[in-house]
């Protein structure tokens, strides 16, 4: 073997294990912003959830309200009607 060859050799040796480095170190630095991505998308999905699961809870809470002061204020309606015809028709009979 020459020195030439020796050389060219041990040149192509590095340039290889060069290679092979800097594509293991990309490799990685590609693998962390992947995991860094699928990491903010699960805490965005997480909090999201969360979210709604709260704004669902007030709403059915607000709702349930709303649903009682509904049904008294129909039931006062009724019972003022009622009122009203009983005055009415009372005071239809004291005329009579």
């Amino acid at each position: 073997m020459t020195q030439k060859q020796a050389i060219g050799i041990i040149i192509a040796i590095t340039i290889a294990f060069v290679a092979l480095v800097t594509t293991q170190s990309m490799a990685n630095e590609t693998q962390k912003q992947e995991t860094t991505l699928q990491v903010k998308i699960q805490n965005y999905v997480e909090r999201t959830w969360h979210e709604t699961v709260e704004y669902q809870k007030k709403g059915w809470e607000e709702g349930k309200q709303q649903m009682a002061q509904n049904k008294q204020q129909i039931s006062n309606l009724f019972q003022n009607i009622a009122d009203g015809l009983g005055k009415l028709t009372g005071t239809n009979e004291s005329s009579n």
